[in-house]
């Protein structure tokens, strides 16, 4: 068993949003899965991309976001997930504004696998 701390994660900086790589290859030697954990501030985003090889989801831990993938955006709360499947672009930005009260952050947990022994960073 391996434990990985958040706060102990590599951490990918983006537009006001820090992605936290908490199983990776690089840190547990996964070779079909990592999980990211990504903090986006109000205003932020993470930018659009997409994984050739690898389906993926996000899944609203707190806050709001828009989801975009490809022409297709909607707004989620917490407790929802989207998915991707592999080849598709996605992204979110946090739509809260920074008067509304707390949580104004969005907490997303990001789960990629593949059945492929490739770099998924």
């Amino acid at each position: 068993m391996k434990i990985v701390r958040r706060n102990n994660a590599k951490a990918l900086k983006g537009d006001k949003s820090l992605s936290y790589q908490v199983i990776s290859p690089s840190n547990v030697g996964s070779r079909k899965f990592l999980i990211t954990v990504v903090d986006v501030r109000p205003g932020g985003s993470t930018p659009v991309h997409e994984h050739r090889t690898v389906e993926s989801m996000y899944y609203i831990l707190e806050g709001r976001g828009e989801v975009t993938s490809g022409h297709e955006k909607k707004v989620l709360g917490p407790d929802t997930a989207a998915y991707f499947p592999a080849g598709s672009t996605h992204g979110i930005r946090n739509v809260a504004k920074p008067a509304n009260r707390v949580p104004n952050r969005i907490y997303n947990l990001i789960v990629s696998i593949s059945d492929l022994k490739v770099n998924l960073i």
